[in-house]
């Protein structure tokens, strides 16, 4: 695995925080799907105690369910979940580094649970980000950073699954595109680009993910191309709803074990474009490639005393 630049993502001092309108609205029918994947119902009394109110039932189809399910909703599920799953895998581990009597079928058992736990904390990260799919307000909190800066802090992301998958990912960014200034929140472009870029590396194991990264012109594109198989055309016109990217995913790779919610896709075009950018299907004959717009937002988007601050 190789890429250009040093450090991690910084932002580096003040910020500006800036509210932006998602541009699609899910459907209920979305809504429910996501509900019976993730088992939502399941936790809904729980999260009525912690929010403190009384929720509607869920996903009626009213606009009031609609409005119920926001991002304080998110936040609160996916920190419940999370809590009890860290628990879980703390035990977990500690019985597998001190556990010297354990049978193999045990420790095998253990394994496995360690496993699933590890596959359903990136299922949870996706969960949380969940918010990007509903029609309401989000939170930017802008920053100017150098292009370089952001992909190497997607590339540490990805860095313990590319091993894990024995996939090679090759970065290829010149110091001169490294050294251009990018304005946007930091976490969620770098949250949308691991994303793409995961899904790349999870359809090509064993094989190589090529990243090209440029500024010129108007915006930061980034590049993301795999070499797995190509992906059928009635499936391309649907790749950004719910759930599909499950269906260009090996069989193989995954089999019954869901090794992402499924949800990354959507969640990352809408990141994008809250950002005045875009994530869009490059065609071809073989593989997948996606262009990822990173944002088109200028410095007059951030305040000059934060851009004073951030040196």
């Amino acid at each position: 695995m190789s890429w250009t630049g040093s450090g991690n993502a910084q932002c580096g001092g003040a910020v500006s925080t800036i509210f932006v309108h998602a541009r699609r609205e899910v459907r209920p029918a979305a809504l429910r799907a996501i509900s019976s994947d993730c088992g939502i119902s399941s936790v809904l009394r729980r999260v009525r105690r912690v929010l403190g109110q009384r929720l509607p039932r869920p996903f009626s189809g009213s606009r009031e369910c609609l409005m119920s399910v926001d991002e304080v909703f998110f936040d609160r599920v996916a920190h419940d979940l999370r809590g009890e799953l860290s628990t879980m895998l703390a035990g977990v581990h500690y019985l597998l580094r001190f556990g010297r009597d354990l049978s193999p079928p045990t420790r095998e058992m253990l394994e496995r649970v360690s496993g699933a736990g590890e596959r359903l904390t990136r299922m949870l990260a996706e969960l949380d980000d969940a918010v990007w799919l509903l029609d309401t307000q989000k939170q930017l909190v802008l920053a100017p950073l150098r292009f370089g800066d952001l992909l190497d802090e997607v590339m540490s992301r990805v860095e313990p699954t590319v091993k894990t998958r024995g996939v090679r990912l090759v970065l290829d960014l010149t110091d001169e595109d490294a050294a251009a200034e990018v304005i946007g929140d930091v976490d969620l472009l770098a949250t949308a680009l691991t994303s793409v870029v995961d899904l790349a590396t999870l359809r090509a194991p064993q094989r190589t993910v090529h990243v090209t990264a440029a500024a010129k012109g108007s915006a930061p594109i980034v590049r993301v191309s795999d070499e797995g198989d190509a992906v059928p055309k009635d499936v391309l016109a649907r790749l950004f709803e719910p759930f599909v990217e499950r269906e260009i995913v090996p069989r193989e790779t995954h089999g019954r074990r869901k090794l992402r919610l499924g949800i990354g896709l959507p969640i990352a075009r809408a990141i994008f474009e809250a950002h005045g950018g875009s994530l869009v299907v490059q065609p071809g004959d073989a593989g997948l490639t996606l262009e990822c717009t990173v944002s088109k937002l200028d410095a007059s988007a951030v305040p000059e005393t934060a851009r004073a601050a951030s040196g």
